[in-house]
């Protein structure tokens, strides 16, 4: 297994974080971390570019457009109540909160360097 190490220049410049060790090491199972500070600083953090998170916003963009097409079909009554609805509706609801909740782990750049330490990330998200 590959480990990530951090040379002594990066320590000195006080810009090193264990959560940095994750995510530069690829993978969360080889990237051997000491935890500290509270559950927000246990918590993995997205990066702004990664995969998931495209994938996340390209299927916000498809629920949108279900939501503007359909929303005004169902409160106009043109479109027949039914089961399969209630059903969508609740996977749309599912996935707006989860997607609340994914935004408060997904870093950002400041000053075009991705910013991926938790807390820092939760802040940032809270004041916007």
């Amino acid at each position: 297994r590959w480990h990530f190490q951090v040379d002594a220049a990066w320590q000195a410049e006080d810009v090193w974080d264990e959560h940095a060790a994750m995510f530069l090491a690829d993978s969360c199972r080889t990237a051997s971390i000491v935890r500290r500070g509270g559950l927000i600083d246990s918590m993995p953090t997205i990066h702004p570019e990664s995969t998931l998170r495209m994938a996340l916003s390209l299927m916000s963009a498809v629920f949108v457009l279900y939501e503007l097409t359909m929303m005004p079909l169902q409160i106009s009554e043109l479109v027949p109540e039914g089961k399969h609805f209630v059903v969508i509706d609740g996977v749309l609801f599912a996935f707006w909160c989860f997607d609340c909740f994914s935004l408060f782990l997904t870093g950002y750049y400041e000053d075009g360097v991705a910013e991926m330490r938790p807390t820092k990330v939760a802040t940032k998200y809270l004041k916007t």
